[in-house]
């Protein structure tokens, strides 16, 4: 379309050059009326592709005018959409640095019957802190040089703590004016429990051999213990394997120590002398219900 335009256009440009020079012109008859038209005509194509061409510039001007909005605009949205993206990327690294914060956050533990403490956030790492007082007021009916008096039988401050739930240690001093009178280490011991089937005990603790003193003296109904208490001793030095098997209905123990006297502290050994002391106590009853459930021998 564009190409045959061209072609009309150059054709009646050139009759109107032809026509307008005086050779021709004096050469060709051409009728004067029809001479002007055709110069008319000339002047008028030359005009309009002036037009035309004024037309071609304004259409590109705009063109280029529109396209610079267009590419401002995109760059815009792509500058945009980045910040979003930051913005979204640091959202998600506080939220992470936020739950790991929390997850790795010691727990601090309530009072309770186990005292209190720091816990790690996965449970692995524990201290505790806790203690037992106990005391006595004491009157007697005698002409004899005993004084009536009030005791603190018992004042035990104990730490104690696990690691990687395996390994546990305990330690208990006892500042109470009892029958020995005096301040001692109670318990001081390191546990090792690899397996619920054999635990390993290292240190001063009260050896298996009696259940009686294996009770602990917070959960005994009197200040006082038994009279069976006396021919046992109260704590010893060594090491001692124990667990449970047979889905606890066998506990079973057996250690070295230094051997302390009955009802001692066995804050020392009084001789090169070692003794051996197991244990097995059977509750076949444990995992059932009813009144034999607690049932057991030793």
């Amino acid at each position: 379309m564009q190409n045959s335009f061209f072609i009309r256009k150059l054709f009646v440009a050139l009759l109107a050059v032809v026509f307008s020079t005086p050779t021709f012109a004096e050469q060709v008859m051409v009728p004067p009326e029809l001479l002007q038209q055709l110069t008319t005509l000339a002047q008028r194509v030359q005009q309009l592709e002036k037009r035309v061409a004024q037309q071609e510039q304004q259409l590109a001007a705009a063109q280029r005018g529109s396209a610079q909005p267009v590419v401002a605009q995109n760059a815009d949205m792509r500058a945009l959409e980045q910040r979003l993206l930051i913005m979204e990327r640091k959202q998600q690294m506080a939220a992470y640095e936020a739950a790991e914060q929390k997850k790795n956050a010691p727990v601090i533990l309530a009072g309770g019957d186990k005292g209190f403490g720091l816990q790690s956030a996965g449970g692995d790492f524990e201290l505790r802190l806790r203690g037992l007082i106990q005391a006595d007021a004491r009157s007697f009916d005698s002409t004899d040089s005993i004084n009536d008096n009030f005791l603190m039988r018992r004042v035990r401050p104990t730490i104690e703590g696990k690691f990687n739930d395996i390994y546990g240690f305990k330690l208990t001093t006892d500042f109470g004016n009892g029958i020995s009178g005096s301040s001692h280490l109670v318990d001081a011991y390191i546990d090792a429990n690899y397996d619920p089937a054999y635990k390993i005990r290292v240190g001063k603790f009260t050896p298996g051999l009696s259940l009686y003193r294996l009770q602990s003296s917070s959960d005994t109904k009197l200040n006082e213990l038994g009279l069976s208490s006396n021919f046992l001793p109260s704590r010893d030095q060594g090491v001692q394997l124990s667990g449970d098997l047979f889905d606890k209905r066998l506990n079973y123990s057996i250690g070295l120590f230094n051997g302390a006297n009955d009802s001692a502290n066995g804050s020392e050994d009084s001789n090169t002398d070692k003794e051996i002391n197991a244990r097995l106590f059977a509750t076949p009853f444990a995992n059932t219900s009813g009144a034999l459930q607690g049932l057991g021998f030793v």
